[in-house]
């Protein structure tokens, strides 16, 4: 089943690239197409997930999207579809709210929607211009609806999708430090220049142009030489005239100059120069450098690292050595540090905001920013990653923050390893230097690929500490499925009045700087420390998507959100209780017929029911409050181990139950001893294979019982016919055999046609129920002729003839226990069917003595 449905989805994504072929500009084959599976969304190890690989210098990226379904008679489902650079997609599946501590910019994030039809004639088409290079995810799932569950085929939907790039043709390279001369070959000419590591700021000038071949165009400026200039960092840039980043209808005796002094380092960046005709140009490129970040950078020379943290002073002395030189302190912390004596002399630092000038850079060395680069420790386990600030043999948490000058740090995150996880950034402030009139706070603002502007921060971006009260004094900022590159971040002391706290003042000296330690690390899920990730009602689980991997929250007990927080959606915790109860204890209806099989001397059948039992029960428990947290240690750790992390008490019991109908069936058509343990193992090894190639399919039911029942009726015919006649029931086997065949009619139309999510408890538990009665009323007529028992035994006529024994004859005696010692025999098969023509020469139906066997 699992080869047909991927070939039809191969075939489907085949109609899809045929479809796209019109599309003007994109080629007639895709470069790029995948396929997925969909499902609804509970967390998001249920989504179907896509990866892209853009390459460089795209000027438009194009998706498609189409939704298939395996029937035509399955009802069309809404699809939502998420795409992202970068990471994985950050929404909401389920309409809860964000976390306050999650930082959720994202440099591009888009949302589509589609319908599912068995013959697509229509899809979802995404396309962006110039976009960003590498990786570009997209997930996609089912709106949320009410599946059945049952014997019925499940409806299977899938999506196919195909990308096509369109690049951009001869680029050509800005080489910095000389003038350049270009010129434009076609309307958008495209340049590109490379900012390494340690560049700080560039210029970039564009100068002397000259038109070579004009041609006109209607509302044309006069002595217009370019219609639009503009740069963009790490893909190509867009043309309109409102641009920020650009300059429009640039003359020819105009000379543009483009200044950052906050680049995107260790990325290229492209410049466009759109023009009517073929022009000229020269271009120069100044880069600037403040040096190497870290303890020994030429700019971090006022800074040293101490037992206290990294600690700045005027007044430190070069030829002291900058770390401890004796001792090793190793990701130690400590939870409350003071601050040496010299740091109250901060005041006497003298810092500018970087300035530019059109004539050169200099006055850039005098105003670099102080940076601190976070080293990376990765741990044995997976999204377990450290960051210490770190000199040659030390490492802190601790830094020094100044009023009058941002700290610059930064820390790297990396492509496929941690966008699965979630980065925490905890914040705790030094407080014993508190001013009763004065709130000292220290402002920390994150951003991606660049130094963030501290005077210009975005509130998501903010993540502050501040002495207003104790719990201010600690932050948290979280930054769910990281983009992979550098991140920033920033930290400023700032003052306020306690009387108005909006209104940002100086600060007096005795609180121009503090410290605060910057506790930063990697960590599956959410927040919260490991021993109580995900909270009291969900449980952290790391899933596998093809290559891709990541951590996540799933919810119980209603429910929702990213950290499992949300109870806008849930129900009142008695039903929850109540859920358990009927699924768990329903399970001991099974009792009956286990006592029962025991009584008959039925062991192989006893043992098969009491496991369906005991399986049932256990994967239901686990199943229902095994993530909870709210069972015992020895049970948490069982459903751990069996039910979560390998799925053996779901297995246990999807197979104890199929088996337990088949071995009942073999055991109803007493066949000879040795074909009985044939076809009982038989039957353990298809059943074996049925459940573990999909446990939940049709399949598992389909196939074996009517198998059984084929059994079953082949061995009547064979008797039947060893006989010579045919034979009906007596009004015994009528009593026992209608009950079970309406009990097991009712559950299996229960389970194959009524249940769904939203009433399982209430119908599984009814299953249960039934399905055991119809063992309970079939054990009777299971049992082994053979079986001596103490009561009184129902014994053959003598006017029965010996092949009338195997069913039974209409006039049946009993015999005592010494009666049966005295060399009569019965055979409890006698008393299944009788023949018509004993009915007539009795005349009415026999006394049963015991059980229709």
């Amino acid at each position: 089943m699992g080869t047909h449905r991927t070939i039809g989805v191969g075939l489907a994504l085949l109609v899809l690239i045929n479809s796209f072929q019109p599309l003007q500009g994109m080629g007639s084959l895709p470069d790029a197409s995948q396929e997925g599976l969909l499902s609804q969304f509970t967390s998001y190890a249920s989504l179907a997930i896509f990866h892209y690989t853009v390459p460089k210098e795209v000027t438009r990226a194009t998706w498609e999207f189409a939704s298939f379904q395996d029937r035509p008679d399955c009802p069309s489902r809404e699809v939502h579809i998420h795409v992202q650079h970068g990471s994985y997609p950050v929404f909401s599946g389920d309409n809860s709210s964000f976390p306050e501590s999650f930082y959720l910019e994202r440099s591009s994030l888009a949302h589509l929607t589609t319908d599912s039809h068995f013959q697509p004639d229509n899809s979802a088409v995404h396309a962006i211009y110039n976009p960003l290079p590498g990786s570009w995810f997209a997930v996609a799932y089912l709106a949320p609806f009410d599946e059945k569950y049952g014997l019925k085929k499940k409806c299977r939907y899938s999506l196919g999708s195909i990308a096509l790039w369109s690049r951009a043709e001869a680029v050509e390279t800005i080489s910095p430090n000389e003038v350049l001369t270009f010129r434009t070959k076609r309307h958008f000419s495209y340049y590109k220049f490379h900012v390494s590591d340690d560049v700080d700021a560039f210029k970039l000038g564009v100068a002397n142009c000259i038109v070579k071949v004009r041609q006109a165009r209607p509302n044309q400026v006069k002595d217009a030489c370019i219609d639009f200039v503009g740069i963009r960092e790490g893909g190509l840039p867009f043309f309109s005239p409102n641009n920020s980043n650009g300059y429009s209808n640039v003359t020819s005796k105009q000379n543009i100059t483009f200044y950052e002094s906050r680049p995107q380092k260790s990325k290229t960046y492209y410049m466009l120069v759109v023009s009517q005709g073929q022009v000229t140009f020269d271009v120069t490129l100044s880069l600037k450098s403040c040096g190497e970040m870290g303890l020994y950078g030429r700019h971090q020379r006022e800074w040293y690292l101490s037992e206290r943290g990294l600690i700045w002073s005027e007044l430190f002395n070069e030829s002291l050595p900058k770390e401890p030189t004796t001792g090793f302190q190793l990701f130690a912390t400590r939870p409350h540090l003071s601050i040496l004596n010299e740091t109250d002399k901060l005041n006497n630092f003298k810092f500018e905001n970087i300035t530019w000038s059109e004539d050169d850079l200099k006055s850039l060395s005098d105003s670099c920013l102080s940076s601190f680069e976070f080293n990376r420790i990765d741990n044995v386990n997976e999204f377990t990653v450290s960051y210490l600030l770190q000199g040659r043999s030390w490492y802190t948490k601790w830094l020094t923050v100044l009023e009058k000058s941002p700290v610059m740090t930064r820390f790297e995150t990396l492509e496929f390893i941690d966008i699965g996880g979630f980065v925490n950034i905890h914040l705790r402030m030094d407080g014993k230097k508190r001013n009763n009139y004065m709130v000292q706070s220290i402002l920390g603002c994150l951003s991606k690929d660049r130094a963030p502007n501290m005077t210009a921060c975005n509130v998501s971006s903010q993540i502050e500490v501040s002495t207003r009260n104790q719990s201010t004094m600690t932050a948290l900022k979280v930054i769910p499925f990281p983009e992979p590159g550098q991140w920033y971040l920033g930290f400023q002391v700032r003052c306020s009045s306690h009387k108005k706290q909006s209104e940002i003042v100086s600060c007096p000296k005795s609180l121009n700087s503090a410290m605060v330690s910057v506790d930063l690390h990697i960590q599956p899920c959410d927040y919260r420390p490991l021993r109580d990730i995900c909270g009291s009602h969900g449980l952290c689980t790391k899933a596998t998507k093809g290559q891709f991997r990541f951590s996540s929250c799933t919810c119980l007990n209603g429910y929702k959100g990213w950290t499992c927080d949300d109870s806008s959606r849930t129900d009142p915790s008695w039903k929850y209780v109540f859920h358990t109860l009927l699924l768990t204890l329903s399970n001991f209806a099974f009792l009956p017929a286990i006592v029962l099989a025991l009584y008959y001397g039925l062991y192989t059948e006893s043992l098969i029911y009491l496991a369906t039992m005991i399986f049932s029960l256990f994967y239901h428990t686990c199943d229902q409050e095994a993530l909870t947290m709210k069972l015992p240690h020895a049970l948490e750790k069982v459903c751990l181990d069996l039910y979560i992390n390998r799925e053996v008490l779901q297995f246990c019991d999807f197979y104890c139950a199929t088996l337990s109908f088949w071995i009942t069936i073999i055991s109803l058509s007493k066949l000879p001893y040795k074909l009985v343990n044939f076809l009982n193992i038989f039957g353990v090894l298809l059943v074996a294979v049925l459940v573990q190639y999909n446990r939940t399919g049709v399949s598992v039911f389909a196939i074996p019982i009517p198998l059984g029942i084929l059994v079953l009726l082949i061995s009547l015919v064979v008797k039947s016919g060893q006989r010579g006649k045919l034979f009906r029931p007596n009004r015994l086997c009528l009593a026992l055999f209608l009950p079970a065949f309406t009990c097991a009619a009712i559950a299996l139309i229960l389970f194959g046609l009524i249940e769904t999510q939203v009433n399982y408890p209430y119908v599984h538990s009814t299953w249960h129920v039934l399905m055991a009665l119809a063992l309970v009323f079939l054990i009777p007529r299971c049992r082994d002729p053979e079986q001596g028992h103490s009561r009184k035994m129902p014994i053959v006529p003598e006017n029965c003839a010996p092949e009338d024994s195997e069913l039974g004859c209409s006039s049946i005696q009993s015999a005592s226990p010494s009666e049966e010692s005295n060399g009569s025999s019965t055979n409890q098969e006698d008393l299944d069917l009788e023949s018509s023509e004993n009915d007539s020469t009795q005349g009415g139906p026999p006394p049963i003595v015991d059980a229709c066997s």
